[in-house]
């Protein structure tokens, strides 16, 4: 129905072997149309949905020229794993498909990674500096204000030369 009544959209549900909901994918034509004016950086991400199914809600985001959030697709898998994200991303592939100049950017969950790197071998995959900062949050030092060392790591990644990034050090 969402197809009919929404030309250019992409749905997709698989059920499992009892004929029960699995995954379900979803992308309107007028957010597939959009993408090609903005940049070809997709943040793919997934977030719990709290209720008695349970399940996550994932994600695949761009960046408009307002540097505003653009979606592009969304789906509803069980959980994060090597089957659930490349079926997303099989799905997405259909609305954006590999490119070199695609570059996707995540937390560093190893499902994503896997399937980032198995269904778009032709794009980059990097990670998100606030996910990594937290991760050398985790690890400052005793005795060293923690918020600090992620000021100076942001700063860092977010220098272009080298005597920016000694500036950020």
């Amino acid at each position: 129905m969402l197809e009919q009544e929404n030309p250019g959209s992409k749905t997709n549900v698989q059920l499992d072997a009892l004929h029960r909901f699995e995954y379900l994918f979803v992308a309107l034509g007028a957010s597939i149309e959009g993408f090609q004016w903005m940049r070809k950086v997709i943040v793919v991400d997934a977030t719990f949905l709290k209720t008695v199914y349970g399940g996550q809600l994932v994600f695949a985001t761009a960046q408009d020229p307002n540097h505003h959030h653009y979606p592009i697709a969304f789906g509803i898998i069980d959980s994060e794993n090597h089957s659930s994200w490349p079926w997303f991303l099989e799905n997405l592939k259909a609305v954006v498909p590999d490119d070199p100049e695609l570059v996707f950017v995540s937390d560093r969950h190893k499902s994503i990674i896997y399937g980032v790197s198995k269904v778009y071998p032709l794009a980059r995959h990097v990670h998100c500096i606030w996910h990594l900062a937290q991760n050398v949050k985790g690890h400052a030092q005793q005795g060293v204000k923690k918020d600090d060392v992620v000021d100076k790591f942001i700063k860092c990644a977010h220098a272009y030369t080298g005597s920016e990034f000694k500036k950020g050090v």
